[in-house]
């Protein structure tokens, strides 16, 4: 089996089994090593380039060992580590250490034993391919192609610091190889692909039949999904995900009436962030400037940012919003809390034993929407239309994006009464 191996991380490796001589150094498992973590989802990867490893899955991806080889790679300046303790809840961080005037290169590496090859595997769940087969035939179609050249080009010409350029080559050729990833992970129940795992300013370069491929997304989905969420509480409706339903213990009168409308009108009129970030300018910011302060914990100082953009002031709150832990605290918390007090206690009443509760039950409700009924109502109906999905959106051909856009729209009206808004990208 091949794999792709930056051409300096190779040497690196070499040169790494020359000095280590603490353990049988494996040049193939070195290799796969890196290869599994430079192969890792872009949401795993922070702005500075390191790199979340989550132990329990990486040694399903790996070995039992990995720990000797990442602690060789930091030892010997391949890599850098960031450690965090296992009270946080965090994983451990690694980034390659590659100067940014390094022209990104990669080489071609055999594996050549059936054990080391098996792990390059596991990569694909056997549960999801089974559940999901209309999606992974699609995605492992050798008509499904990327324009390698033309995305080589944009990594290497664009300003992203190396040890990301990395990665994101590596996810280039894992499309060209068809070495696919195709997981589904119990906890967000999502689909995570090589597609998925491309950058969105990629995705140009991709291909069906040599047709470029559009993406059918649904605008604003996280608010979308709360807001149905909210709604099925108020009318004491189950919420069933994948066939399971789900107990809050929220009583429907904990959420006040003309509030939720307020909620739900902003939202399928496509007008939430815009409205809510102008509200917000207009009573506390001043000459239609709002200053958003927060506290920088790296540099231990304060940071001011001036919005006069309302979207882009009110994006980040409402995530903060939703997704922060109940005792986190600032004054646009504050604010939200004031516009809607009914709709924040049903949301920090959901996440005060574990404040990723909520994020999660979203994510599930967004999966089960997309891979559970538009998907399988569209294979089952125009089982030849090409499709390919990245979570709240779903990728096809530009001929058969209507008919993608009508099944989103009649599954979400007939579930909850109401449909999100659309964009074609």
């Amino acid at each position: 089996m091949k794999i792709y191996i930056n051409e300096y991380i190779y040497d690196q490796i070499l040169e790494i089994k020359e000095k280590e001589k603490s353990y049988n150094f494996s040049i193939e498992k070195a290799q796969i090593i890196i290869h599994q973590l430079t192969n890792i989802t872009h949401d795993n990867i922070d702005e500075n380039g390191f790199i979340s490893v989550h132990s329990e899955l990486f040694r399903k991806l790996t070995f039992r060992d990995y720990n000797k080889y990442l602690n060789s790679f930091v030892k010997h300046g391949l890599l850098e580590r960031k450690n965090y303790f296992a009270q946080k809840h965090k994983c451990n961080k690694y980034r390659i250490r590659v100067s940014n005037k390094l022209i990104v290169s990669n080489i071609e590496v055999s594996i050549e034993k059936h054990s080391l090859i098996k792990k390059l595997k596991n990569r694909i769940m056997p549960s999801a391919k089974q559940k999901y087969a209309h999606l992974f035939n699609w995605i492992s179609d050798e008509d499904f192609t990327i324009d390698y050249n033309g995305a080589i080009d944009k990594i290497n010409g664009s300003d992203i610091k190396s040890c990301i350029k990395t990665n994101l080559i590596q996810s280039v050729n894992a499309i060209r190889d068809k070495n696919i990833r195709f997981i589904c992970h119990s906890s967000d129940k999502r689909l995570h692909t090589n597609i998925t795992n491309l950058k969105s300013f990629l995705r140009q370069f991709l291909y069906y039949k040599n047709k470029k491929l559009v993406n059918v997304d649904l605008k604003n989905s996280q608010i979308y999904f709360l807001a149905m969420l909210l709604l099925l509480i108020k009318h004491n409706k189950e919420i069933i995900i994948d066939n399971n339903t789900i107990i809050l213990h929220i009583p429907s009168e904990s959420i006040d009436a003309t509030e939720l409308k307020r909620f739900v009108d902003l939202t399928i009129q496509g007008n939430f962030y815009p409205v809510l970030g102008q509200e917000l300018i207009d009573e506390v910011g001043y000459n239609n400037t709002y200053e958003k302060r927060k506290f920088n914990s790296k540099k231990k100082m304060l940071q001011c940012d001036f919005y006069d953009n309302p979207k882009l002031l009110m994006k980040p709150i409402i995530f903060e919003v939703l997704f922060s832990r109940n005792e986190t605290t600032s004054n646009e918390k504050k604010w939200f809390s004031k516009k809607f007090p009914t709709i924040c206690a049903v949301l920090m009443k959901i996440k005060e034993v574990d404040y990723k509760k909520l994020a999660i039950l979203l994510q599930n409700f967004e999966s089960d929407v997309i891979l559970n009924k538009v998907i399988k109502h569209i294979s089952k109906n125009h089982p030849n239309i090409f499709m390919l999905t990245i979570h709240d959106s779903i990728m096809t051909l530009p001929e058969h994006a209507n008919i993608v856009q009508k099944a989103i729209v009649d599954i979400t009206r007939d579930s909850f009464g109401y449909s999100p808004k659309l964009s074609i990208e």
